[in-house]
């Protein structure tokens, strides 16, 4: 349930769909405390834009919590570059 959950919220995020209506699909589901962290953490985990959504679902981060999101961020940021410029041998 948790990655199928996952998994059409960041197809909405994907294909340019708002926070707000990815977070409906995050909310429909009706999960429980802890399966709603393991699919919000399979979003920030796997989703280009799972920082930002994380961030405005999340809005009480603990500093702890907000470093390991701007560190997931900083990542996706390098994984674009290679993408986009992949060293040439």
């Amino acid at each position: 349930m948790e990655l199928d959950n996952a998994l059409d919220t960041m197809e909405c995020l994907e294909n340019g769909g708002t926070i707000e209506e990815a977070n409906k699909i995050l909310e429909d589901a009706n999960h429980s405390g802890m399966s709603y962290g393991i699919t919000l953490s399979i979003i920030v985990s796997f989703s280009k834009r799972g920082p930002e959504f994380y961030k405005a679902v999340r809005s009480n981060l603990t500093p702890e919590q907000a470093g390991k999101i701007a560190k997931i961020q900083r990542e996706n940021e390098i994984f674009e570059q290679e993408l986009l410029n992949p060293e040439q041998e």
